[in-house]
């Protein structure tokens, strides 16, 4: 579920596949969240209208049906929530030369998730493989869908394109698609600067606590450190993995310099 009419502005743009709409009109202001209603009925959204208080009940932001409208969350005075159908695609079977994934196993903080999928929509990341720890096909991984994940990610999570799949078949994968994975650790060597990202890359990113798996340092081809000089031991999981990919973006995208 998304909340707002800038939410499904931005899963209108990437074509999202909407299951339903909730519309409040007492609450509803603004021609875009009017011209959003009216763009998904076209479409044939199924769509339902409600009060302020059933709408508050179902808000995300899990509002008490029982406060006066004056009283609900911003969020929950929006008066637009849609619902959506999840996508989710194998593997694919040939790579861009400028691809760059996200890989995660495990993320603990919504907040920390969806700003590392706005981080990589800012620097055009193809999307991101969540890898389950189980190799029966029993999802493990982190939710993208999570409504607090939707809402961290500012929309862009409807520009990523989204892919489960276990470290066993990721690696098969890996080896004849010529993708290189990335793992960003403390106790690495190499600097995350020194190499290159000139080529399909996944920035396989770890647990905010216990840093890279097992598993996922088994699918990684390097790791790679993020220098420090303070005192802290490590850094926010949404801080380093928008570092890496900018440090991405940047050797894909040099800036001419001027001579002084």
């Amino acid at each position: 579920m998304a909340e707002g009419a800038r939410f499904l502005a931005a899963a209108w743009r990437e074509a999202a596949s909407f299951a339903g709409l909730v519309v409040c009109p007492a609450l509803l202001h603004g021609e875009d969240a009017w011209g959003m209603v009216d763009r998904l009925r076209k479409a044939q959204v199924p769509t339902l209208r409600v009060d302020p208080r059933t709408y508050a009940s179902v808000s995300l932001c899990h509002s008490s049906p029982d406060d006066p409208v004056e009283r609900l969350p911003a969020a929950a005075r929006q008066g637009i929530l849609a619902i959506f159908r999840q996508r989710w695609e194998p593997l694919p079977d040939r790579l861009r030369r400028n691809d760059l994934w996200i890989g995660v196993e495990s993320v603990r903080t919504p907040g920390n998730f969806g700003t590392m999928l706005r981080g990589g929509d800012a620097v055009g990341a193809s999307g991101v493989i969540v890898f389950d720890r189980s190799e029966a096909g029993t999802p493990t991984g982190p939710d993208p869908y999570d409504p607090a994940v939707v809402r961290a990610t500012m929309g862009s999570l409807f520009a990523h394109r989204l892919i489960r799949t276990t470290h066993r078949d990721f690696r098969r994968w890996a080896g004849r698609s010529e993708i290189s994975a990335i793992g960003a650790t403390p106790e690495a060597a190499t600097d995350y600067r020194s190499i290159t990202y000139r080529r399909p890359v996944l920035l396989m990113m770890g647990d905010e606590r216990a840093g890279l798996s097992d598993g996922q340092r088994g699918s990684c081809d390097r790791l790679v450190r993020i220098p420090m000089v303070g005192s802290p031991d490590s850094l926010n999981l949404a801080m380093a993995g928008t570092l890496m990919l900018y440090e991405a973006y940047n050797q894909r995208h040099p800036v001419a310099r001027r001579e002084r």
